[in-house]
């Protein structure tokens, strides 16, 4: 019993730990954003591929997006008149995958705040955050080759 009363108080004391480390983050990504730039460093040329299952990567440069730290939800919207201008709906969170690193991630959901998709979700690293700028990075595939796709945000 001892034992696991010691077990217990360890979890609860990492688990408040780990959300001090987030709470920071949580803070500084609160607001109003706007997605400056889609770029990818480490391939010349133009990509217009779908990114996050919602548009082409053309759609999201200049697109705004809100992050609501305090219920973890949030939407992003383009601005392109090509794309489409509904409000898309997303709860957040900031993982920690254990090795120094923070990742920003995030899931579509309703109007009801029900997930959307069977609760998959998309996590990009977090290259850079400051509180007026931040920089979001992910690879993905293209024609079965890794492709680095960085997502450069200012407040």
């Amino acid at each position: 019993m001892k034992k696991l009363l010691l077990f217990s108080c360890l979890m609860i004391f990492a688990s408040c730990s780990l959300s001090k480390q987030n709470r920071s983050y949580r803070s500084m990504i609160n607001g109003q954003w706007t997605l400056q730039s889609v770029t990818h460093p480490n391939n010349p040329g133009d990509y217009n591929g779908e990114l996050f299952a919602t548009a082409n990567a053309f759609c999201y440069n200049g697109s705004s997006w809100n992050f609501v730290s305090n219920n973890s939800t949030g939407s992003y919207s383009f601005s392109n008149a090509n794309c489409n201008n509904a409000a898309n709906l997303i709860r957040w969170s900031i993982y920690e995958p254990g090795d120094g690193s923070h990742q920003f991630q995030f899931k579509p959901i309703d109007e009801k705040k029900k997930s959307i998709n069977n609760n998959a979700g998309f996590r990009l690293n977090i290259d850079s955050l400051t509180e007026t700028s931040m920089i979001l990075s992910t690879t993905i595939n293209v024609e079965g080759s890794p492709f680095l796709i960085n997502l450069n945000f200012i407040k």
